[in-house]
């Protein structure tokens, strides 16, 4: 029995090199580079920033990812306060540009069972009373999808 066991177990450690090594030599469509601790935390700067503004300076205002108004207030000052981390954004004296591929990154960042961004609003003329704290303008433009 021990003789097995030993066989097996010198097999299994002898296959282990083999499958890593087959695993390096089929290159992965996409590899990430590996971020260390500190650079991840580094790019969740902006999101925790836009949370404390969006909740406010003593939690006035919950984290409600059923809310649009919360969601739109959210994903707006990422895109107003840290502008300058991000080349896609484009900024004119009038406004700031975002594409929506970059709004969906953030707001992949910022909420994780987000599933489709919702409606902006104040875009729809359905009388719903939205909180003042959250009036953002928004504004899609589809001809630029941003």
């Amino acid at each position: 029995m021990k003789k097995l066991l030993c066989i097996l177990l010198s097999a299994l450690m002898m296959a282990l090199p083999l499958s890593s090594l087959a695993e390096e030599a089929t290159p992965a469509p996409f590899q990430a580079q590996a971020l260390t601790t500190e650079e991840k935390l580094e790019q969740m700067i902006p999101v925790l920033d836009s949370f404390a503004n969006t909740m406010g300076i003593e939690g006035e205002y919950t984290y409600d990812i059923q809310r649009p108004d919360f969601v739109w207030t959210q994903l707006y000052l990422m895109g107003m306060n840290w502008a300058d981390w991000y080349g896609e954004i484009t900024q004119t004296s009038e406004e700031l540009v975002v594409p929506a591929s970059l709004m969906q990154r953030f707001a992949a960042a910022s909420f994780n069972a987000l599933q489709a961004l919702p409606q902006i609003p104040g875009s729809n003329a359905g009388g719903v009373q939205e909180d003042v704290a959250f009036m953002v303008p928004i504004r899609y433009d589809a001809a630029s999808d941003s």
